[in-house]
């Protein structure tokens, strides 16, 4: 039993694989999966049942590219019965004559020898949010928790809300939440449970305090305290248990819509986490996760990570990805830098892909197309994670999940399953326990080819190849290589099927799994290696264990520049307030440090004789002036540079390490021209969201536009972005740093809807597509944007040529913004647009 006055001498041991000391999953043959609409290949009675009122009606069954595969009559009992010969391994469609449809999967038995299922080291999970999206009742519970199992997820991802559990500072809910139900069901079938939250009771924000550092904060912002974090995530493993084996103590906090915290300002509070995490008075303490981020980061995040000394409180480094698969690769890098430099595995705890919805809520099915789309993309992102570096893979979701007019759930309304439910399965018995043993040299025109080692079924191992077309092919060729092994070789379609023949000659978007002796790849069939981080230039000597004392800024939020991980302070300097949090067991008294890099100030550098009793914090204050002039807008590793190191002899050092950037728009630049017919309302494209219309007019103030939005109960998700194209006359000169412009009015209506993001959109000639965040004030403000904080939007086509925006690749610009509900208006009014240079 480790507590909090046993911290001072942790020792920190990050693994590669994370093995729990327990005997987990469900010993096989695996029971009845709830429902009734997956079954087993081996199910000798294949009934299922349908409405009383379809009893005597005909039906027909389709597969999931709408092939007939057979018809019938359902029987007395309302009960269709489908025979073994027809309805093999795969996805079928019911459609019954008076109008009812249904659908069924049927999976693939584990191995006759696996002994437990799912395996208890599988690396593939699935994000169920079941707690959230499902009936709080045991057995809506235990029916998701048994999908999962049945399509051989050893892990689920969940989410909790804190004041669900803790409604009042210190008092905790009784044990009959929706939280306690999901984690009963997640350990009757086998499965482990990482939980998430991102955001913080009303309790815990103290406007007062908030208002004397210059701070701000939210429901939807990390906790300003520290110490209400620490006692939560203590007190969490007592209330779960092993069965949360895992947690992630925030949700995309590098996102505005989650808090839009920096690096440093992350690593606090993963820091006062994973503290109070490894405090709990629990046999077993939880594997502590980052707080994951929303993408792979950057070579920013990267830095800041090895440099706040984050690798003691990480036993993984987990990102998110909804990115083109092919994309994987060269994305997924700046979370390998991390991961090399910490040690710590990487997870991608949520994966998925964007596809509309074709019916309306609460079904919000997709066509058929779509369907297949969800089910083809499920076994390359698996592999092509492996391949470049994560560790475990959470695809998401299981449940039937609606974002605006985005379907990403593998479940229907009523559970019943779409075809990506039954490739997750493939997945899940193909791929249990993999690991990548890496890739076959790809030539044009080819299939590509990832090798795992593997249990398939939870049986003995196996190598396992994943072989399909990468995007835009619809077919290729199978390399030559991959046929020759077809006398050893056991063929398998993307839902799990058994291919008749050998190897086909091609392939298709749709994978197949080929099943090879343990030991062909490597020795019969050459494959490159598993990628890893192409280097360690930001690698230093971190700590070799956590420290009891943590370190906090007190940066407003509105004033992170999270483009490049940064904190914007006036050009002439301000109070920064900082917090020097006691986490262990005894009063401790040291020297706080600062040193900063060359042109950014600070005063005082040093504090002597800091004291912090057991569990309390000491209020530091210091003056910051960061670096000016065209300092402040490159970007370079040294300058606007902190570090604070705390020095205490009752316990290691502990760093906080942070960067400044002068307030662009205060900064007086060298060149201004003005952006040509900006004001003039025609020169607007109206670009908004599908049933949202935006009115573009002149205003009484000459140089000014107004944006006015109207988004109905049928709007998605309510977004604005009218765009401005560019001729000779009004593009930017090639020497230009940015684009500045004055926010004169900014809001939105009813008082329920929020303004979730304001972006600043950069479109070349190429159509590649970059953002940038902007804050605006509701008096009116004026902002700088840098085309070098503009980033390629993932979400946009794949850029053509390098991923940094140059100012003479500029054709179009958009400014607008996205508000978090429908049924509502808003209003944004944009003047004196023009080009800057500094």
């Amino acid at each position: 039993m480790l507590k909090s006055n046993s911290l001072k001498g942790l020792l920190v041991s990050v693994v590669a694989v994370w093995r729990p000391g327990r005997t987990l999953g469900v010993r096989v043959p695996p029971p009845p999966i709830p429902g009734g609409r997956v079954l087993w290949a081996s199910n000798v009675l294949r009934e299922i049942q349908l409405p009383k009122s379809t009893s005597g009606l005909n039906w027909s069954s389709m597969d999931e590219t709408d092939k007939m595969v057979a018809d019938g009559a359902v029987d007395a009992n309302g009960c269709v019965h489908l025979d073994s010969e027809r309805f093999g391994v795969g996805f079928y469609r019911i459609a019954v004559s008076n109008g009812y449809d249904t659908t069924v999967a049927i999976l693939r038995d584990p191995h006759p020898n696996a002994a437990r299922w799912p395996p208890v080291d599988t690396p593939v999970g699935v994000d169920t949010a079941q707690a959230w999206e499902t009936p709080c009742d045991m057995e809506n519970q235990s029916a998701v928790s048994g999908l999962a199992a049945a399509a051989g997820c050893g892990w689920t991802r969940d989410r909790l809300r804190w004041v669900s559990l803790e409604p009042s500072r210190g008092t905790y809910a009784p044990l009959n939440t929706c939280y306690d139900n999901a984690t009963r069901a997640a350990e009757a079938a086998g499965v482990r449970v990482l939980e998430v939250f991102h955001e913080i009771p009303p309790w815990a924000v103290d406007a007062a305090t908030d208002a004397a550092d210059g701070c701000d904060s939210s429901l939807t912002q990390m906790p300003r305290d520290l110490r209400d974090l620490h006692a939560f995530t203590s007190y969490l493993p007592t209330r779960f248990g092993k069965v949360v084996a895992a947690y992630e103590p925030w949700n995309e906090g590098n996102t505005l819509g989650f808090g839009g915290q920096t690096t440093d300002q992350r690593g606090s509070h993963q820091k006062a986490a994973y503290l109070g995490f490894k405090a709990a008075a629990v046999h077993e303490l939880p594997f502590v996760c980052n707080n994951v981020l929303a993408g792979a980061g950057t070579n920013w995040t990267a830095v800041q990570t090895v440099e706040n000394d984050v690798a003691p409180y990480i036993q993984s480094y987990n990102i998110h990805s909804y990115q083109a698969v092919e994309t994987y690769t060269d994305f997924f890098e700046p979370a390998r830098l991390a991961g090399s430099a910490t040690g710590a595995p990487i997870w991608l705890t949520e994966c998925g892909i964007h596809l509309d919805v074709n019916t309306p809520p609460p079904w919000s099915d997709m066509t058929a197309e779509n369907d297949r789309l969800q089910a083809q993309f499920l076994a390359p992102s698996f592999a092509v994670s492996f391949f470049s570096g994560i560790r475990v893979h959470f695809f998401f979701i299981l449940t039937n999940y609606i974002e605006g007019t985005t379907q990403f759930g593998l479940l229907r309304h009523d559970r019943s399953p779409r075809p990506g439910y039954a490739a997750l399965a493939a997945v899940g018995h193909f791929l249990a326990n993999a690991t990548s043993l890496g890739r076959v040299a790809h030539t044009p025109g080819s299939a590509v080819v990832y090798a795992h080692r593997a249990n398939t079924g939870g049986g003995p191992a196996r190598d396992v190849l994943v072989v399909y077309c990468s995007s835009p092919l619809l077919t290729c060729v199978v390399p030559p290589s991959v046929l020759a092994l077809h006398m050893i070789a056991d063929v398998y379609d993307y839902l799990g099927r058994s291919e008749k023949t050998t190897i086909p000659q091609t392939a298709t978007p749709a994978a197949m799994y080929i099943v090879l002796p343990q030991g062909t790849v490597g020795s019969t069939l050459r494959v490159e290696p598993p990628l890893f981080a192409s280097g360690r230039e930001h690698q230093r000597v971190t700590q070799p264990r956590a420290s009891s004392v943590v370190i906090q800024s007190a940066f407003p939020y509105r004033a992170n520049l999270l483009a490049q991980d940064s904190h914007i302070l006036n050009a002439t300097g301000q109070d920064v307030v900082f917090y020097v949090y006691n986490f262990g067991s005894e009063s401790i008294n040291g020297a706080v440090k600062v040193t900063p890099s060359p042109g950014t100030n600070v005063t005082p550098t040093s504090w002597t004789n800091v004291v912090v009793a057991a569990g309390d914090r000491a209020r530091l204050v210091a003056r910051i002036v960061p670096p000016g002039g065209r300092a402040a807008v490159d970007e370079n590793l040294a300058s606007g540079v902190v570090r604070i190191v705390g020095d205490f002899e009752q316990d290691v050092n502990t760093s906080y390490y942070f960067r400044v950037t002068a307030n662009i728009s205060s900064l007086k630049p060298r060149k201004e021209v003005p952006c040509a017919g900006a004001s003039i309302p025609s020169a607007w494209n109206h670009n908004v969201a599908p049933g949202g219309s935006v009115n573009v007019a002149a205003t009484s103030t000459p140089g000014c536009v107004k944006f006015t939005d109207i988004f109905n109960a049928t709007t998605g998700d309510a977004w604005s972005y009218p765009q401005l194209t560019f001729n000779s006359s009004s593009a930017a000169p090639s020497n230009a740093d940015g684009i500045r412009f004055l926010v004169s009015e900014v809001g939105c209506a009813p008082p329920r809807v929020h303004i979730k993001e304001l972006n600043v959109l950069f479109f070349t000639s190429n159509n590649d597509q970059y953002a940038a965040p902007y804050s605006a004030s509701p008096g009116g403000n004026e902002l700088t944007v840098l085309f070098q904080d503009s980033k390629w939007n993932h979400f946009g086509p794949l850029p053509n040529g390098s991923t940094q925006l140059r100012p003479e690749n500029v054709s179009r610009m958009a400014i607008g913004l996205n508000l978090d509900g429908n049924n509502s208006t808003a209003t944004l009014t944009v003047c004196d647009l023009r080009w800057v240079t500094f």
